[in-house]
């Protein structure tokens, strides 16, 4: 997969698309640096509030901040990677979710 994203190739993430190789180390390093991030547990299900933080994006223009309910996933997160939306939850900071 990495491959193909730098190649030129697109990649959309789903619920637990950061978790897929959680218990394992390969493929788990090509997904995380294709991602910026992976999982490494979650807290209770609560509905955090979404921040869009790039509204110019053509993912993210025509959405509106908003809630959504779901486990606050907790992430090694590579901070270089351009965030487009974030969720605030008390116990884990802020997560990006796009």
């Amino acid at each position: 997969m990495h491959n193909f994203v730098y190649g030129g190739g697109s990649y959309v993430g789903r619920h637990g698309a950061s978790a897929i190789y959680f218990d394992t180390e390969l493929p788990r390093q090509s997904l995380e640096s294709t991602t910026g991030g992976c999982f490494e547990g979650y807290d209770d299900l609560d509905h955090p509030p979404i921040e869009i933080v790039d509204r110019n994006h053509l993912a993210t223009c025509d959405i509106a901040d908003s809630t959504i309910p779901g486990e606050p996933y907790e992430y090694r997160i590579d901070r270089t990677v351009s965030v487009l939306a974030r969720a605030h939850h008390d116990s884990v900071s802020d997560i990006p979710i796009a």
